[in-house]
């Protein structure tokens, strides 16, 4: 069993140990007074700022990044570096503190600067992820220090937002143009291309399908009906050698006949006004008027005329076939011509529906620059702007001053229990009893001597004496020790710590 059973024994080990124990509680309450008195005071001060919604929800603000992370992005901003030198530097913020390194200033800014975002409570796909408001905290040892690092704080998010959207809109609008440009002189010359490529492979093109079809059955029907004409006018020409080689007496009539017959043929092969046709007119109608030797002039120039129309006739045959044969060819590239050509018009179609798309977004962005022009867009106004705080925030002072005195009455009685345990002795009866399970039939009271009454007046003696030198550093450290006393100390401490 230990040596605090009860209360009684605690007190006794307190009263025992009192000047031990009130040494080392007043030395940790006054070292934590004094922490706290001589900690420098904080001041925080906010502002706020209101994201205004756009009036049109704009491309931009529908490809915005989730409110998270655009916080995340202005802290970064705010808490880089050089702007936490430049606040330092313009606001002295570390005046005094020259030897501190620069790492520890930087570190301290950081974590007295606090961006806090409030999300819109707006029910939508366009406003889930919007912010309604930021919340810019700084602390600073004055006041008015703080308040002017948070307003300078907030005023370089509201400019930055404003700078940085400008320059997203002008770069949206240069690379478009760009683009717009490039992809004009392409389409050009993918038009060129196609056109010189059509012009190239006319006759295999896709569209000129029907009209391969359409030529043949006119080619077959023209060849049909020229091998006919051609059949008829070498039985005229045989007919005609056949009169030539009869006698000379032969009858007039049958000349007559034969001419007749010829001109009948002509008129249903040649077209009207034909030259042939003009020479059989005439020379039936030399027949009739009784010339001998105009017919014989005629038969010979009738009979060249058909030699002639047969060969013209054999002419247009040998062009027939050609032309069903580069008819032929061209059908057998067709799937060819048709599959370069259709990859051809696809890549053209894929850069006109590029340059649509881009015509169609480099208009969006130039409404957005109207609309932010107007303030018309998603828009970030300091709505309540930083004052100075009347009232310092809670600091660590209180919760300095409560740790250390929890901590010195830790220390102080731990310490007396410990040198009570090094020293075990049993002090009255009840102890005695507990330790030997023996009961005492008589106890007789510690009577001091002269030493033991000794030590005791010196006991007093310092324990008011440390309670008097605590209660002096106590009035000292808080500004409020008197006149009268302060005029006893000495020059070099006379000057308490200046309340804050």
């Amino acid at each position: 069993m230990g040596p605090i059973q009860s209360i009684g024994d605690l007190a006794s080990l307190i009263w025992r140990r009192l000047p031990l124990i009130l040494t080392i509680l007043l030395a940790g309450l006054l070292l934590s007074l004094y922490l706290a008195v001589t900690s420098p005071p904080a001041y925080e001060a906010r502002t706020v700022i209101q994201v205004d919604a756009p009036v049109i929800f704009d491309p931009v603000t529908r490809s915005a990044p989730p409110a998270s992370l655009r916080v995340q992005q202005i802290e970064q901003r705010l808490m880089s570096r050089e702007n936490l030198l430049r606040l330092i530097s313009q606001y002295g913020l570390f005046d005094g503190a020259e030897r501190m390194p620069e790492s520890a200033k930087l570190e301290v800014m950081r974590t007295q600067t606090r961006i806090e975002s409030v999300a819109s409570s707006a029910i939508g796909p366009d406003n889930s992820m919007n912010l309604a408001a930021l919340v810019i905290s700084a602390r600073a040892g004055t006041a008015q220090t703080a308040a002017a690092v948070a307003n300078d704080l907030a005023n370089d998010v509201v400019t930055s937002y404003r700078r940085d959207r400008d320059a997203r809109i002008n770069e949206s609008s240069e690379f478009l143009t760009t683009e717009l440009k490039r992809i004009e002189t392409d389409l050009d010359v993918r038009d060129r291309a196609i056109a010189a490529y059509a012009s190239e492979n006319e006759d295999s093109l896709p569209e000129a399908r029907a009209f391969h079809q359409s030529e043949l059955v006119s080619l077959s029907q023209r060849e049909t009906l020229t091998e006919q004409a051609l059949m008829q006018l070498r039985r005229d020409r045989l007919a005609l050698e056949r009169t030539e080689m009869s006698d000379e007496s032969s009858s007039i009539v049958q000349q007559l006949r034969a001419t007749e017959v010829a001109l009948a043929q002509a008129r249903r092969t040649l077209p009207s006004g034909h030259p042939e046709i003009r020479r059989l007119e005439e020379t039936i109608r030399a027949i009739t008027e009784g010339s001998s030797d105009t017919t014989s002039a005629g038969l010979g120039r009738q009979l060249s005329m058909i030699d002639e129309q047969v060969a013209n006739m054999e002419l247009d045959l040998d062009a027939i076939v050609a032309r069903r044969g580069a008819i032929s060819n061209a059908q057998n590239r067709m799937p060819q011509v048709a599959q370069v050509y259709e990859q051809m018009q696809r890549s053209r179609q894929n850069l006109s529906d590029q340059y649509n798309e881009m015509s169609r977004r480099l208009a969006e962005i130039d409404a957005l620059r109207l609309l932010a022009d107007n303030d018309q867009t998603e828009n970030m106004v300091i709505l309540e702007p930083a004052i100075p705080p009347e009232f310092p925030v809670a600091s660590n002072r209180k919760r300095s001053a409560i740790l250390g005195t929890f901590l010195s009455i830790a220390v102080s009685g731990g310490l007396a229990l410990l040198l009570d345990l090094m020293n075990p002795v049993l002090r009255n009866a009840r102890q005695f009893e507990a330790v030997t399970g023996l009961r005492p039939l008589i106890a007789l009271g510690y009577r001091p001597t002269a030493r033991d009454r000794t030590w005791l007046t010196i006991r007093f003696v310092y324990i008011g004496f440390l309670l008097l030198a605590a209660l002096v550093a106590t009035l000292w450290l808080i500004d409020l020790m008197p006149e009268w006393l302060a005029r006893m100390l000495p020059p070099s401490v006379r000057v308490g710590v200046p309340s804050s």
